[in-house]
């Protein structure tokens, strides 16, 4: 993973976390992480908000160790029907993303 990769990340992931400012899950305001509905591998989506809900530690570790479709579950009840077959329609598409295309949305993400 280059550089502008990891700052896309943490940016994304702090979005994530200011737009839903809690644990969708539980509710919880402690130790707050950005959840992927489909993996990081899913380039595609990997830095679309729709693709991200906030979950807290304990329900992420639930989502990947017990549940693992607690935020693909939150994620289809938080989206609309048209934004969900979107997000299911992007993650299966090839994307190529440029540099540019990457500071773009890195200038975005911190707005």
């Amino acid at each position: 993973m280059d550089a502008i990769d990891k700052r896309l990340d943490t940016a994304f992931s702090e979005y994530v976390k200011k737009r839903d400012g809690k644990c969708v899950a539980c509710g919880s305001h402690a130790n707050l992480e950005c959840a992927h509905v489909f993996g990081r591998g899913a380039r595609s989506v990997r830095w679309n908000p729709l693709n991200a809900v906030t979950l807290c530690r304990e329900c992420h570790a639930h989502d990947h160790q017990d549940d693992p479709n607690l935020a693909m579950r939150v994620a289809q009840e938080r989206l609309t029907e048209h934004e969900w077959e979107r997000l299911v329609r992007l993650q299966g598409q090839i994307v190529h993303w440029t540099v540019d295309d990457k500071k773009e949305l890195l200038a975005w993400l911190k707005l």
